[in-house]
């Protein structure tokens, strides 16, 4: 199942990364398969923020007397995201979805040893700097 998890893309990949997390809970393979999750959902933040700033319409947000943030949060791609546990957070300056990095807060506590905690390590790291 890993290999096809490695061979889908975008919203497949975390689909069945989820999948692969959620029934394969004692495999030796989880937290590769969390790493790979985490990532697609990073990617995902990029391609959400791209559509939402393509597709809502600044006219219509400033007419409508609502704060920008909660059109960007209301977006209608992020309640799939959602339903596969991945949630995002928005950055009001930048006007970005942001990954919310539980999947490598997972990584790091629960494989601390793992090459993929290192690398969760990494991302926790680069995301406190940002805020």
């Amino acid at each position: 199942m890993l290999r096809l998890i490695k061979a889908s893309d975008s919203f497949d990949r975390v689909v069945r990364a989820k999948t692969f997390l959620d029934y394969f809970s004692g495999s030796d393979l989880r937290p590769e398969a969390l790493l790979i999750y985490a990532l697609a959902a990073e990617d995902a933040a990029v391609h959400l923020s791209r559509n939402a700033a393509r597709r809502l319409d600044e006219k219509e947000m400033d007419a409508g007397g609502a704060p920008v943030f909660s059109y960007f949060l209301n977006f209608n791609e992020l309640d799939r995201y959602n339903r596969q546990g991945i949630t995002f957070q928005f950055d009001r300056s930048a006007k970005q979805f942001r990954y919310d990095g539980e999947g490598w807060q997972e990584l790091v506590h629960r494989y601390p040893r793992s090459p993929q905690a290192a690398e969760a390590r990494k991302r926790l790291e680069a995301a406190s700097v940002r805020h």
